[in-house]
């Protein structure tokens, strides 16, 4: 929508501004995406499908964080139409330089953390939980809180079915 209203108007009318933190929605994606698939909790299962993430590159040259961009040009669907109105050819590099291994993230309600061995081995260790409180949600939790994944050796060895 952002993207929409910029090239109409011109203004994004705040919204890329409204919360200090919606910068950081890149970094999330990026420590949320594990050695062998996504950390599955929630709503999102291993045999179901959602948007692409394309919108990091939009992210990325907004915010002037080009590691998202470079992190979603390597992503399998990256090679979709939407993801054209954003590429930026000019920006070069690998995404992990510089990329600390292991993130924690807290929004008083809840806390994620993930821990990896490698950005770039397939068959590297990634170790994703989630904590919080099971209180204080507008919608649902779907009681997620202790949910985690285990990816070794290029498996997953442990992780949530999902809804």
């Amino acid at each position: 929508m952002s993207s929409a209203l910029l090239t109409a108007t011109g203004s994004h009318y705040g919204l890329l501004d409204v919360n200090p933190d919606f910068s950081k929605t890149g970094n999330f994606h990026m420590y949320v995406s594990g050695s062998t698939s996504l950390f599955n909790y929630g709503d999102h299962g291993p045999n179901k499908f959602s948007t692409t993430a394309n919108s990091m590159i939009f992210y990325g040259d907004h915010y002037n964080e080009p590691q998202y961009m470079l992190f979603q040009r390597e992503q399998h669907d990256a090679a979709e139409p939407w993801s054209m109105f954003w590429y930026t050819p000019t920006v070069s590099g690998a995404f992990w330089d510089g990329a600390k291994l292991d993130q924690f993230f807290d929004n008083g309600l809840d806390q994620w953390a993930s821990m990896r061995s490698s950005w770039t081995d397939s068959n590297a260790l990634y170790v994703a939980v989630k904590a919080g409180k099971l209180q204080g949600h507008q919608t649902h939790n779907d009681l997620d809180d202790g949910d985690f994944v285990l990816d070794a050796l290029g498996t997953r060895w442990a992780g949530e079915l999902g809804s």
